[in-house]
């Protein structure tokens, strides 16, 4: 699967946010297997790290259930779930430094926010490549190397 990384410029700041993105199945109308989507070359792809958890993650509402076995299970599928989130974001930020090595060879030391499946830097002073879209200050990479 591709998995396409994004990386974006605030007007204005140096703050600069990669998010990588990748296909994703369903319609406007049923709905996404991701929770944050996004059209690319006529496709719609879902950012890494926002995938719906699957059925068996879904906690249940305990109800009128206040026992001690409704209560325990509730807490190890809500563990589970957001264990299941955490890895899914620990794949995005793999393909956004897998693609921008710069990030994680050094000298932005408590500029780096990993959040959401997004890692924010700010503020960004590494040279540009010549890649950058002077209107829309993107870029844009493949993880199986730059584009």
């Amino acid at each position: 699967m591709t998995i396409i990384v994004h990386k974006t410029r605030i007007i204005g700041t140096n703050r600069v946010i990669f998010s990588a993105w990748e296909p994703t199945y369903g319609s406007p109308e049923k709905g996404f297997n991701h929770t944050t989507i996004t059209m690319i070359n006529g496709s719609w792809y879902g950012k890494v790290g926002t995938h719906r958890l699957p059925a068996y993650l879904t906690p249940r509402p305990r109800g009128r259930n206040n026992t001690l076995e409704a209560w325990i299970t509730y807490d190890i599928v809500v563990r589970a779930a957001d264990e299941w989130t955490q890895a899914n974001r620990r794949r995005a930020y793999f393909a956004i430094e897998f693609d921008y090595p710069e990030i994680s060879a050094g000298g932005y030391e408590g500029r780096i926010t990993r959040d959401s499946g997004e890692i924010i830097i700010d503020p960004y002073r590494f040279e540009e490549d010549g890649e950058v879209d002077e209107e829309s200050h993107a870029v844009r990479g493949v993880v199986t190397g730059r584009r």
